[in-house]
């Protein structure tokens, strides 16, 4: 088997956008926490997680890989320094994972859609709204 794969990327000041992907097989584990913005996951036909972020400052995008599981989140600063302070601006994320992906999914003050994604789910907004179609679990 080959080794697992760990990348992380840092998206920052620019509110331009930034993309990842990841090779994952067919039922990656797809965990996503933000604060103020949207998220939008839809199933796929390929074996990858494709993530599209844009992020206003302070905002940076943290993206890591290890295998089939992949982890976003997005932190007021540098995701290292947890900074306890208000943020301005917000987050966009758009991901698109292998249709048998399971995902664990966290808001506040975010909107979330999800649609074609058959895995096991998890979906939790605080002050956002949350619509599931075309999916189970």
């Amino acid at each position: 088997m080959l080794a697992a794969l760990l990348a992380t990327a840092v998206l920052g000041a620019a509110p331009a956008a930034q993309s990842w992907k990841f090779p994952t097989g067919p039922k990656a584990k797809v965990e996503v926490a933000i604060v103020a913005g949207s998220v939008a996951i839809h199933g796929g036909a390929t074996n990858e997680v494709r993530i599209e972020a844009a992020a206003s400052s302070p905002w940076t995008v943290e993206v890591t890989a290890d295998g089939s599981r992949v982890r976003v989140r997005a932190c007021c600063g540098p995701c290292r320094d947890q900074l306890e302070r208000g943020c301005e601006g917000e987050v966009k994320l758009v991901i698109e994972a292998p249709v048998a992906s399971s995902l664990e999914v966290g808001v506040v003050s975010a909107d979330v859609t999800v649609a074609g994604v058959t895995g096991a789910q998890s979906v939790n907004a605080v002050s956002g709204g949350v619509e599931i179609a075309g999916s189970a679990g």
